[in-house]
């Protein structure tokens, strides 16, 4: 394959001066022969054409394009040559000719490739297994938790919402709860020593709040104190109901004190029409 300048490859054995490009410095690709005895690699020859014609960089000598012949000769010995890898400085043991470079490298698995997962990162081919499954950042992985599939990447992030984690009670009371159940852990009928709980007789005006064992104390040293709130709350209840039936007692003679004026009317009415 042609390059844009020389091979730039490294050779098994040192690259000889008749090999080299004088204008790059490396083994020539496409060699041309000059009338004048010089050659060059054909990609760095032709940006010195103009009008039809060469200057040769080394001689100065000007050159017509039909004073310049493709070197097949030098071009077959330097396509023989034996060259390590591209990839040899990370491992790949292939040794072979030049002309096998391209064949080589579309089977070579220490040329690098982009993760087939697009997370950014170019990964040896031989690696890229274990990189999918181990190192990547955006591999499929699943919460132990909950079992949700994710991005190892958005791992963490769903660990701080994930409800099945468990989690040191907020309360710190020592024990480690499931997150959707720290409700009820730390509700009326949980475990939770330290959680701040409402009186069981809150409906009827008790105010005290404290931790598990403090409400048990409070239940049984302010009996008689909730059974005067559950009075009085009865008491307040029936006076509403009271009050209710003497207002639906007020609406009933009212209603009946106008029904009882409909009545005159309607005999009025009727006695002016028919007599």
């Amino acid at each position: 394959m042609a390059e844009p300048g020389g091979f730039d490859v490294c050779f098994v054995e040192p690259l000889s001066d008749q090999h080299t490009c004088p204008i790059c410095q490396l083994a020539l690709c496409n060699p041309k022969l000059t009338d004048c005895g010089h050659q060059f690699c054909e990609g760095c020859l032709r940006p010195l054409s103009r009008n039809n014609k060469v200057i040769c960089p080394l001689c100065k000598r000007q050159l017509k394009l039909n004073e310049i012949y493709p070197n097949n000769l030098a071009k077959r010995e330097i396509l023989s040559l034996k060259i390590l890898c591209d990839q040899h400085r990370v491992g790949c043991p292939w040794r072979g000719e030049l002309r096998d470079r391209e064949t080589h490298r579309t089977t070579c698995v220490y040329m690098e490739e982009l993760c087939v997962n697009q997370c950014g990162e170019n990964v040896l081919k031989k690696d890229m297994e274990t990189h999918k499954q181990v190192e990547c950042p955006k591999r499929v992985v699943f919460c132990v938790y909950c079992r949700e599939l994710m991005a190892y990447v958005d791992l963490l992030t769903h660990l701080d919402e994930c409800d099945a984690l468990p989690v040191p009670c907020i309360y710190q009371c020592g024990a480690t709860v499931i997150r959707s159940e720290m409700t009820v852990h730390t509700g009326i009928r949980g475990s939770c020593t330290k959680s701040l709980l409402p009186c069981e007789f809150k409906h009827v005006g008790c105010h005290f709040e404290g931790n598990r064992g403090t409400l048990v104390m409070h239940l049984n040293d302010a009996t008689v104190s909730h059974l005067n709130m559950i009075a009085s709350s009865f008491q307040s209840r029936l006076q509403t109901v009271e009050q209710k039936l003497i207002e639906t007692e007020k609406k009933l003679i009212e209603s009946e004190r106008e029904r009882a004026e409909l009545k005159q009317r309607l005999a009025v009415i009727e006695r002016d029409y028919f007599y």
